[in-house]
């Protein structure tokens, strides 16, 4: 499904070719703050925004958020089952409870992780609709500004435009970065670690089994 990222990415995409271009020839002043966005972004503006609008799309990570929810039914019918009361008294009975106490504790940490990897998908998803919306509001902006008219035409002050749009398209990009970071990781505050020890069975006394 399109959007409208989709839509200016033709004509955002002739206009920051000749960005590129520009920026590649004569650069910008030592102290223009275009080079920290650059260094940060680690592509020119043409580049970074073919890259992201071609290949960042929400949908196939909402699909995956989706098919990983779905597991946790799974996950939740084997406990259900290895909770089951059994009447089975004597050691092996005591045994078979604790190893099935721990395999229900292990499924419930399975189904956690499980539920936290799903949060995480629909939460990149929902920053990927962020960043394409924020990057579309900006090409607007700059495919309609004096700038464009600059670089397109070849103006005397075309290099300083060029450089006036990419702090613009990069300042977006770096804000996406930003916001990237605020994502939850998705084991935080689940438990993990070696399994721990079951206490040793002691089977020399009578086992009874009631059916």
């Amino acid at each position: 499904m399109s959007d409208a990222l989709d839509h200016l990415a033709r004509p955002a995409g002739h206009l920051l070719a000749r960005v590129d271009d520009l920026l590649t020839r004569f650069g910008a002043a030592d102290d223009d703050p275009i080079w920290p966005l650059l260094r940060r972004v680690r592509a020119l503006p043409g580049e970074a925004t073919a890259a992201l609008t071609s290949t960042l799309r929400a949908e196939p990570i909402t699909a995956a958020g989706a098919a990983v929810r779905a597991r946790t039914t799974t996950y939740d019918e084997a406990r259900a089952a290895v909770s089951a009361p059994v009447a089975w008294e004597g050691p092996a009975g005591d045994a078979f409870e604790a190893h099935a106490a721990r395999l229900a504790a292990d499924l419930t940490a399975a189904t956690d992780h499980l539920a936290a990897t799903a949060r995480l998908a629909d939460e990149a998803a929902d920053w990927v609709v962020r960043t394409r919306a924020r990057l579309a509001a900006v090409l607007a902006e700059v495919l309609t500004s004096g700038e464009a008219v600059a670089v397109v035409l070849g103006a005397n002050d075309a290099a300083r435009a060029a450089v006036t749009i990419a702090t613009r398209v990069l300042t977006a990009l770096d804000s996406a970065g930003v916001d990237a970071e605020t994502i939850s990781h998705p084991g935080r505050g689940l438990r993990s670690g070696p399994v721990s020890a079951l206490p040793p069975a002691n089977y020399e006394r009578i086992t009874r089994l009631s059916y």
